[in-house]
């Protein structure tokens, strides 16, 4: 037997893949592009998915342990008016709405200037009288206290700032 005969007979029984690969190219490129796409998922997987699974499981680890542990109790201001002069008998409302205030009179009281005010808040109106500039004033409510600072005083106008802080209720389980 010749090496041509040999290898013919290699081919037919299967023996020679390079020759199938030569009889057929197309099928061949085929095969060849299916192992390099598997072998780039298994890489990409790797490389993006496994880190990305596990932020996902540490964001999820941090959001547990964050909505484990007991809200703050602490009571949160915020500032419902800034610093605004008013003129005697004229009011002004915070810029929530909650809150309505009105110089009733600006007057000298012990070598001072004093401003008598009308505070209101929901239904309830409180009076102050014989307050001086620097003084801050109380309002409490069942779910917030307001502060009323009296920023300054001057003859015919006082300058006034409103700051609420709500009052924490429980958490509820």
């Amino acid at each position: 037997m010749s090496e041509s005969s040999d290898h013919k007979k290699a081919s037919e029984n299967g023996g020679g893949i390079v020759d199938r690969f030569k009889q057929h190219p197309s099928v061949s490129i085929f095969l060849l592009c299916c192992a390099v796409a598997v072998g780039t998922a298994g890489v990409v997987e790797k490389l993006f998915v496994s880190p990305r699974d596990f932020e996902i499981d540490d964001l999820k680890r941090k959001l547990a342990d964050k909505n484990s542990q007991p809200e703050s109790t602490a009571p949160i201001s915020q500032i419902i008016l800034e610093p605004t002069y008013l003129s005697k008998k004229n009011s002004i409302q915070t810029r929530d709405g909650s809150c309505f205030i009105r110089v009733d009179d600006i007057y000298h009281f012990a070598d001072q200037l004093a401003v008598a005010l009308s505070v209101t808040v929901g239904s309830a109106t409180t009076p102050f009288n014989n307050i001086e500039s620097g003084k801050r004033l109380t309002v409490t409510t069942q779910y917030a206290m307001y502060y009323v600072d009296i920023v300054e005083i001057q003859e015919k106008q006082a300058s006034l700032a409103v700051t609420r802080q709500l009052i924490p209720t429980p958490a509820q389980k």
